[in-house]
């Protein structure tokens, strides 16, 4: 059963990769678009499949487990759901933008587990879904720092394509479920709009 709700969410976003109008009004055509997303997405695959496999301890691993957690308390207690994310497991907020044993440190784990939980309702709480998922929202990002660059660069389009969607440590360490893509998202997000 989780193949099947996996191929048909990949077939699901490779569709509204075609339908939506970001996605329409980049500069690339819809087959382009749909081949990198489904690199990002075989890239995301393989990396979740090696930290499944391969690594004893990984964040991505991490991620999803809390993702259930949330999940579950989702289901069990909305209001704890919607109100831990404002609590602290240290005593105090004195430090609060320390770099570790912070409210601030743990902030950054806790906002990709909510996006976890929020995806576990739709994919049956499977992590390769959930890494699609997961790829197909830093797939936007992908397609804004492309526009940055065209604006900057503007008649690169290969070379751009090649450094924003390509480059096998983009394509590897942001198709996993990790903090690097979503910062990489927010941060595309942000200059795109300046």
């Amino acid at each position: 059963m989780g193949y099947l709700l996996f191929i048909f969410y990949l077939i699901f976003f490779c569709w509204l990769i075609t339908r939506i109008k970001f996605f329409r009004n980049c500069g690339l055509n819809s087959k382009v678009l749909t081949i990198l997303f489904w690199i990002r997405t075989i890239a995301g695959l393989t990396s979740g499949y090696i930290s499944l496999y391969h690594y004893p301890v990984s964040d991505s691993l991490e991620f999803q487990k809390q993702g259930i957690a949330e999940f579950n308390l989702l289901l069990s207690n909305p209001y704890e759901y919607l109100t831990n994310i404002f609590h602290t497991n240290y005593n105090n907020y004195s430090n609060f933008f320390e770099s570790s044993g912070s409210f601030w440190n743990d902030l950054r784990a806790n906002i990709i587990a909510k996006i976890l939980s929020i995806f576990d309702l739709f994919s049956g709480q499977s992590f390769f879904t959930n890494t699609l998922f997961f790829n197909f929202l830093i797939f936007f990002g992908a397609v804004y720092f492309y526009k940055i660059f065209l604006k900057l660069l503007p008649g690169h389009r290969l070379i751009i394509i090649i450094c924003v969607s390509l480059l096998p440590s983009v394509v590897y360490f942001m198709g996993e479920i990790h903090r690097a893509g979503f910062i990489f998202f927010c941060l595309s997000k942000v200059f795109y709009k300046t």
